[in-house]
């Protein structure tokens, strides 16, 4: 995920400067500059074939399938941590909703999201009486912030 909104700020940054008019050697140039130390190790070891390294479009598509793989790995991180989040003691019910909504927003869920936040309040709160039928079908309805237990 982050990498789709790096790349989005980025390809906005050459629009900008009109960088991405420029050549190849001035766009890799800048992309290095950009990107930092940290991330030039990760550059200058991905899978280049012989001059692909100095082709910008490949070096995106180098990045991009490296950073699209460890996001996939990050998202299986991330369900992990929202299937398993729990209500907090003293958490309140809205409170444990926003942190459930925030970590779904990281787990790319897609058209279920929704549904999948309710099952995951249902399961992780603390009062089993609010795991009840009629707790479920009002947590169905929107209604998921209206107690504070």
């Amino acid at each position: 995920m982050r990498w789709f909104k790096f790349k989005q700020t980025w390809d906005a940054y050459e629009l900008i400067t009109g960088l991405n008019k420029d050549t190849d050697e001035m766009r890799l140039a800048n992309w290095i500059v950009t990107i930092g130390p940290d991330a030039l190790d990760i550059h200058n070891a991905l899978p280049y074939k012989e001059g692909e390294e100095k082709v910008f479009q490949k070096v995106l598509d180098y990045w991009t399938e490296y950073c699209v793989g460890k996001t996939n790995t990050c998202t299986t991180f991330e369900r992990f941590k929202f299937f398993k989040c729990q209500q907090e003691p003293n958490e309140s019910m809205d409170n444990f909703y926003l942190r459930v909504k925030k970590l779904a927003s990281t787990c790319e869920l897609g058209t279920i999201q929704e549904s999948l936040v309710r099952d995951v309040m249902v399961c992780g709160l603390r009062s089993k009486s609010l795991q009840s039928v009629d707790s479920v079908v009002s947590l169905s309805r929107g209604n998921c912030c209206k107690t504070n237990i």
